[in-house]
């Protein structure tokens, strides 16, 4: 019994390690697809994938992604620089000389310490040279590649508390625009979305459907597309939950629907309905998922399904994702896994 015990634990700990390999090439392939893009990367990115790659303890990954912090003159802190030399500790590579050797030792680790010739160069990381280093090195690195809200009310900051302190995203203050010409991937991000879009449609909820087109403006009844809901979200704002319509200037609540044929399906009105999910924008998403994780320490209470179900507000926040990296056309397979307890996907 014990020996078919240690051997079940040895296939369980190999199959997740496969995974969280897997996926970590996935998150790389993703920040590929961004410099194919011309996006830059803020810190939190960073911060998570260095995150991710202590936890897998791999050192190779946690290399390209310092390299690509110091070609884009990104600050290092104590906490990237902390999940840097765990990724060792788990790895069992560290020695006394890495700190030496690493590339730590031509970066500041405090952004108030660059000379004012990085400064002035920090904007310039979008030249095709730059662009095409950057590339270059991931590409050699790729080993293979419930609440309710109603749309007259909104949720208040004092509904959180006053603990909540997001970062916001530095990269732009523009309010995003699907360009659909724009929005080119690479081949492993490619076979992902595909994968993910057949899953959706065939798999899940016995197929599901999502109309995200738009929605009608309740003041002025005029039918505004997705591409004028999101003209209306107030950039960089994480609690303006409503859009402004861009006829009648009228500030409302969107929604988006989800359907399924299976009528085991939970929508708003019950098992098989339609689920009626608010739209939320990037920032007040960004908002929601930190307070529903515990900031990011319980990410199952958004990706088990047993922990959402029907209009509950988690299972909201995971449609919403859901449409918000379809409309970006990134891959959506990681946040399936939860459906599929008995296979891997990879």
């Amino acid at each position: 019994i014990g020996i078919n015990a240690d051997s079940n634990f040895e296939n369980e700990l190999e199959a997740a390690q496969l995974v969280a390999v897997r996926q970590l090439d996935l998150a790389f392939s993703v920040l590929e697809t961004m410099c194919l893009r011309s996006l830059p990367t803020d810190q939190y990115a960073f911060k998570i994938l260095m995150e991710a790659c202590a936890r897998c303890g791999s050192t190779r990954r946690a290399k390209q992604l310092i390299t690509m912090m110091k070609d884009q003159y990104q600050p290092i802190d104590s906490e990237i620089y902390s999940h840097y030399l765990s990724a060792f500790s788990v790895a069992n590579e560290i020695n006394p000389d890495e700190l030496f050797q690493s590339p730590f030792n031509k970066v500041s680790l405090s952004p108030f310490n660059r000379n004012s010739e990085n400064l002035n160069n920090k904007n310039k990381w979008f030249s095709r040279d730059k662009t095409n280093h950057i590339m270059a090195s991931l590409q050699q690195g790729n080993s293979f590649q419930s609440h309710e809200i109603s749309s007259n009310s909104t949720r208040s900051d004092s509904s959180h508390g006053d603990n909540w302190k997001g970062s916001r995203p530095g990269s732009s203050r523009k309010t995003p625009q699907r360009k659909s010409k724009a929005l080119v991937t690479n081949e492993i991000v490619e076979r992902y979305i595909m994968i993910g879009e057949c899953l959706l449609k065939e798999d899940v909820h016995g197929g599901i459907e999502i109309d995200s087109r738009g929605d009608t403006c309740p003041q002025c009844t005029l039918y505004l597309t997705v591409d004028q809901i999101m003209q209306g979200w107030s950039p960089c704002s994480f609690t303006e939950y409503k859009t402004t319509c861009t006829h009648c200037k009228y500030k409302f609540l969107p929604r988006f629907v989800i359907k399924s044929q299976s009528p085991d399906f939970k929508g708003t009105q019950g098992a098989g309905s339609p689920l009626y999910c608010e739209f939320f924008s990037p920032w007040v998403l960004r908002r929601e998922i930190y307070l529903a994780t515990s900031g990011g320490q319980n990410l199952s209470a958004i990706l088990d399904p047993r922990m959402r179900e029907g209009s509950d507000f988690n299972n909201k926040l995971w449609w919403n994702v859901i449409v918000h990296l379809r409309m970006q056309n990134i891959p959506i397979t990681f946040l399936l896994q939860g459906y599929f307890t008995g296979g891997i996907i990879l």
